[in-house]
């Protein structure tokens, strides 16, 4: 490849950064005036960040509520008094780096829109106190806080998602995450994690309570007063949090009053907006001594106390006793501890909970129903820990994996898309001053498993609904469950049988009580026999009365379907509070992420489902052991401490498993070989190659994105996008240089210091292993040797160019073939071996590429004859003219196939400059003279690399691609396309460079242009071919800037609509030169027909005149053009009265305007106009037919044109 990427970087500075010391000195860079903060300043005004590209989310955020926020009681109300509930997320800010956590993985526009998306309208945003009151801290560019330790890869990546952020000082970063969050209406809560950055909390970090190590109270006190000022003027910064987690030898009550009220003071004083926020003791667990002493303040109305609530933390034993006994006890003790203060009065925000999101830990599981029962019950302001689905670096740990974190590890996807719709339910206030068309007080029966309430659908029928949707209940004194304004009451009617509606509500089975340590089991006794039940839910969400289950005792009994709440609630029934987005790639209801409304009709049993592949648990306070120690050596068997080529070994295996089950997607792994110019399996079928290239040949020899995905996914993405068979590079010496062949791949990466992509690496794929055995249905694999040296390609002068440069020995080439062709003799998924990419430099020349072309086939098929033997061309794969002359001469035949590259750069900005038509004839007739002339020849001509900028910015590769598209759907041609990977891990001294020719977008987490990926779907299936004679040859009119096929939407017979659809689906036309005449094959009376300039395209009767013959108009062949010279449409034209097929300006319809761009102006776009008229025996669709719509007598008839 030559300079794929038109993409420029700026190069790092050379300059070191001293490390920081406890207080931050020695760094020698001094930031400009405009971005310093200094400790008198007392406002730093937020700027613009003019260069953050964003790309917003289809669902729009919820509007932010009156503010200031201010207390009314035990409940946090706006400023016109209604209730505000806090529904928030925790984001972390607080560690080494000093930067929100997530930077280097996606846009900060795309993590604040996913945070309203998924309905939360709040963020805890966390922060170190060093970073209001150390200047050097502060003004320090968040490029070389990450750089200072040695997170060089994270900056590349705050370059690529962020790069207006990059260069910033510390505290601009941090205000524009505040700004983010704002422009997507996000109220922002700033919580003071820590004193010194890192990770929080132990007892003997220094930074637990007044007097430790790094925790001043007036240093502290003054942290605060600069964040509370600077926040002044910013609407949605709507409450300071004083301190996380108060813990450790030093803690008393007497300290805490004097400092906790001085803290409030000064946040008070310097920003009386907002609310002001009191944590406890013991790790934010305990406020029990504020009952006979509460916190006496200056000011009124802003007061909050906070409470965390963790299964780890709460003094329960959750795996190893009853489930009632537990939630009992532990609901017990988070009353005493902390809850008491909503009922005299005081406002408490459970500022901190959460569970491992894997769903794999039972105790987490059970603890979090528990929760989120007392979190309805109660109506509590909450935050979840946490939003990051990983860390840049966490307790020494490089990427640490957040299992506890909303996102994956990546921060593409939900990582437990069913839990965001679980705490949907709790998004939304139930009760509180002044909701919107509230009622009087009723009940609501809640279940905290699925987060779902007791919805009415008949007398007879009640199943879990939203709980919007819910029916209004009352709970009487007398233990009746009563349908409000019906008279009618909840009853049991026997054991498994549905609950019912009844009005006689006297009976034993309509008395209702509230049973086992957890007041969660609602229980009656049947009228006939007295055997108590109580409700429960099936798994189809159905509302049944069973036996009740594990209400003591048994530890191993689950009992949350019988768990129900019954809560109070005066909102309007009906109406959601908070209306979350119906759609969207991070709405709840997103079918791509999110699974099904009721998550027991889903394919997931659980309504916590695994993940696809399971990634190392983390925990919130206790680390497991690291991955990668920062600095240090440690290695965990795995994946990452097997040699390169054995991981190949494995990637390829899992190549071949990708498609399992799925056979229509791709064909067979099998034996491939040639027949004349067809590629076809071991029957004589033609199997077309639809691949995508996967480098694997860069200077870490490990195909590119393992520390991006788990190559399994990676795998079925493949497979997903259409293309059945990866063109997997590699390098000679990846096989025959001990120095490069005795690497693992944790050796590997640390010579490069990839440490951040070998840590990565760790979490995605952390044991990768041989696959014995591969899936019948597969993805294909053709191993191309790309160089001998590993690095990027290619360069005249780079020493792999050609038979004897300096890295380019042919016996060593020789040697390195052999040893992969037989290494993977015995892998059915490897069909082809390409013998070197892009031959060129100074040292070429034709007699040279036959004698060890030739050598190097022989090589291959002698160790492994299963194999196609693919050869490429000199000056860069874009010339094989000389085999016109001279054929090569092997010993075997039926194997051999030829390759060629072709790109949009191949002939410099020709395409952009030029006029289009006029450049596209050239360059294919050019393409065709130097290698497409072959197929004439009978032999197969592979389009190994071809490909454009996937931005859609770039003219020179959009008009390329119009052309190369026709020529490769009019030959169907087998193809590659440059290329998978959507990023690399070092490219040319670029660490993360951004490939804008990936069809994965930087991320790996999806395609980077939709439409482009579309577009090659027409060209994925084959045409035509040894075994595809379906039908009898006919013409299919292909639109190639769309990759669409034109298709007939019909109503009746005399009814039609001609558009672009499927290829799939596409009329088949008959087309003959001589009478230029268009006309559906089944029906030879009817034509194609110009109606004039701006119409709609037409069948028709009349194909005797000239708006019925179409001629192929241009230098290109791809204008269908009509002569509407003497037609009332001629005034209409340009061009001489030439009317040409075009696409309507809704991208779908046919119709017909005056030709454009048919020679000399190089300024004009002509590819809506451009057709190709392809030949395809392929099945038609039978729905297109005419004859499908015609009565059954009228079929046999035979219909003779005129």
């Amino acid at each position: 490849m030559v300079c794929k990427s038109a993409r420029t970087y700026s190069q790092r500075n050379a300059s070191g950064v001293e490390h920081f010391h406890e207080q931050v000195v020695g760094v020698l860079w001094v930031p400009p005036a405009r971005a310093r903060i200094t400790m008198a300043s007392s406002a730093c005004p937020t700027p613009l960040l003019l260069l953050l590209l964003l790309l917003p989310l289809a669902a729009a955020a919820a509007s932010l509520p009156p503010l200031p926020l201010s207390t009314a009681s035990r409940w946090v109300v706006g400023a016109d008094g209604r209730r505000v509930k806090l529904a928030c997320a925790n984001w972390a800010s607080h560690l080494e780096p000093v930067a929100a956590e997530g930077l280097s993985r996606r846009g900060l526009g795309d993590i604040a829109a996913r945070v309203a998306a998924m309905g939360f309208n709040c963020v805890r945003l966390t922060w170190p106190t060093y970073l209001a009151t150390n200047a050097t801290l502060a003004n320090l560019p968040l490029r070389w806080s990450l750089e200072r330790l040695g997170m060089r890869e994270s900056a590349a990546g705050v370059r690529v998602n962020n790069p207006g952020l990059l260069d910033l000082p510390l505290i601009d970063v941090f205000q524009e995450v505040v700004s983010a969050l704002a422009r997507n209406n996000i109220m922002v809560i700033l919580d003071n994690q820590m004193t010194t950055p890192g990770w929080c909390c132990s007892t003997t970090d220094g930074n637990g309570f007044f007097g430790d190590k790094y925790f001043d109270p007036e240093e502290w006190l003054n942290g605060l007063k600069t964040m509370a000022t600077m926040f002044r003027k910013t609407k949605n910064v709507v409450g300071v949090s004083l301190r996380n987690e108060l813990r450790g030898p030093y803690e008393n009550v007497s300290l805490w009053y004097r400092y906790m009220k001085e803290g409030a003071e000064a946040v008070h004083t310097a920003n009386p907006d907002v609310l002001v926020i009191l944590s406890g003791l013991e790790f934010d667990n305990t406020l029990n001594f504020v009952v006979p002493n509460q916190v006496h303040l200056s000011f009124t109305g802003k007061l909050v106390f906070e409470q965390h609530w963790y299964g780890f933390s709460d003094g329960g034993n959750w795996e190893s006793q009853n489930q009632n006994d537990v939630c009992g006890m532990v609901v017990g003790f988070i009353k005493n501890k902390g809850l008491f203060l909503l009922q005299q009065g005081w406002p408490l925000f459970f500022s901190e909970f959460g569970f491992d999101m894997s769903g794999t830990h039972t105790g987490d599981n059970r603890y979090l129903t528990c929760f989120l029962s007392v979190a309805a019950e109660m109506d509590l302001d909450w935050a979840i820990w946490a939003l990051q689905g990983s860390y840049y670096i966490r307790e020494g740990t490089l990427a640490y994996d957040e299992s506890y974190g909303l996102l994956s590890w990546d921060w593409c996807t939900a990582r437990n898309p069913s839990f965001i719709k679980r705490i949907n339910s709790l998004q939304s206030p139930f009760q509180g001053p002044g909701l919107p068309n509230s009622q009087e007080p009723y009940n609501v029966i809640f279940h905290p498993l699925y987060g779902l309430c007791v919805v009415v659908k008949s007398s007879e029928a009640l199943e879990l609904g939203p709980c919007d949707e819910s029916n209004a209940w009352n709970y009487t004194s007398t233990h009746e469950l009563v349908l409000q304004h019906t008279g009618q009451c909840l009853q049991a009617k026997s054991v498994g049988e549905n609950a019912q509606l009844g009005t006689d509500c006297s009976k034993s089975s309509s008395k209702w009580q509230l049973i086992s340590n957890s007041g969660m089991h609602i229980s009656t006794e049947l009228t006939k026999n007295g055997t108590r039940v109580c409700l429960d839910a099936t798994p189809d969400g159905i509302i049944t009365t069973n036996p009740c289950k594990c209400l003591t005792g048994d530890p191993n009994c689950n009992p949350e379907s019988q768990w129900f709440k019954i809560i109070l609630s005066s909102r309007h029934t009906g109406t959601s509070i908070l209306q979350l987005p119906s759609d969207g790639p991070w709405s709840p209801t997103s079918s791509r992420e999110i699974v099904v409304f009721r998550p027991w009709r889903s394919r997931e049993a659980s309504p916590f489902p695994m993940p696809k592949q399971p990634r190392r648990r983390s925990t919130r306070y206790k680390s497991t052991s690291p991955l990668l120690l920062l600095g240090g050596s440690h290695c965990r068997p795995g994946g990452v401490d097997m040699r390169l080529v054995v991981v190949w070994l494995a990637a390829v295996a899992v190549l071949g498993l990708a498609n399992h089950g799925r056979p229509a997607a791709a064909a067979a792994t099998t034996t491939l070989s040639t027949a004349s110019r067809w590629i076809v399996d071991e029957g004589g079928n033609r199997v077309k190659l639809a691949c995508v290239n996967w480098p694997s040949h860069l200077e870490p020899m490990l195909a590119e994105g393992l520390g991006k995905q788990p190559v399994g996914g990676i795998a079925k993405d493949v497979v997903a996008m259409g293309f059945n068979c990866v063109r997997l590079t590699w390098a000679t010496f990846m096989v025959t240089n001990a120095s490069y062949s005795s690497l693992t791949v944790a050796q590997s990466f640390q010579r490069l210091n990839l440490t951040e992509s070998l840590a990565a690496i760790r979490v995605n794929n952390p044991s990768l292993a041989v696959v014995s055995s591969l899936g019948e249905n597969g993805v294909m694999v053709i191993l191309d040797n790309h160089v001998s040296k590993p690095g990027w390609c290619c360069g005249n002068n780079d020493g792999n160019g050609f038979f004897g440069d300096a890295y380019f020995d042919p016996d060593v080439w020789v040697d390195g073939l052999t040893k992969m062709a037989t290494m993977f003799a015995a892998v059915p998924s490897v069909v082809a071996m390409s013998l070197r990419n892009e031959l060129r430099g100074p040292r070429q020349n034709s007699a040279d590429w036959y004698k060890y072309m030739q050598r190097g086939a022989e090589a291959v098929h002698a160790a492994n004859p299963r194999v196609v033997v693919i050869l490429s061309g000199l000056s860069f794969d874009n010339d094989l003219a000389f085999l016109n002359s001279r054929q090569v001469n092997v010993s075997f035949a039926g194997k051999v196939a030829f390759e060629v590259h072709w790109y949009g750069f191949s002939d410099g900005q020709a395409w952009r400059t030029g006029n289009a038509n006029q450049v596209c004839a050239r360059v294919a007739a050019s393409v065709s003279r130097r290698a497409l002339y072959l197929l004439d020849q009978g032999w197969p001509v592979f389009l190994s690399e071809f490909g454009v900028d996937n931005r859609g910015g770039n003219v020179n590769d959009n008009r390329y691609y119009g052309c190369v598209a026709a020529v490769a759907a009019d030959l169907d041609l087998d193809w590659a396309l440059w290329t998978l990977q959507g990023s690399y891990y070092l490219r040319e001294g670029v660490l993360g460079l951004d490939e804008v020719y990936g069809v994965l977008d930087w991320a790996w987490c999806k395609p980077r242009n939709d439409t482009a990926l579309t577009r090659l779907h027409a060209l994925q299936r084959p045409f035509r071919g040894p075994g595809l004679a379906e039908a009898a040859p006919y013409t299919v009119m292909f639109h190639p800037t769309t990759g669409r096929c034109v298709v007939r939407r019909s109503s009746s017979v005399v009814q039609t609509t001609l558009e672009l659809g499927s290829c799939g689906e596409a009329e088949a036309w008959a087309y003959t030169a001589s009478q230029q005449r268009l006309s559906p094959r089944d029906s030879p009376l009817l034509c194609l027909r110009a109606e004039g300039a701006g119409r709609p395209a037409r069948l028709g009767l009349s194909c005797g005149d000239e708006l019925a013959r179409w001629s192929l108009t241009s230098d290109s062949k791809l204008h269908l053009a009509v002569n509407a010279s003497s037609s009332s449409s001629s005034s209409e034209t340009s061009n001489g009265g030439m009317l040409c097929l075009d696409v309507g300006d809704d991208g779908r319809s046919l119709v017909t305007n005056p030709c454009r761009c048919l020679s000399a102006d190089n300024s004009c776009d002509p590819e809506s106009q451009w057709f190709k008229l392809v030949t395809s025996t392929r099945s038609v669709a039978a729905t297109n037919t005419m004859l499908a719509q015609l009565p059954p007598k009228l079929r046999s008839w035979k219909i003779r044109s005129l």
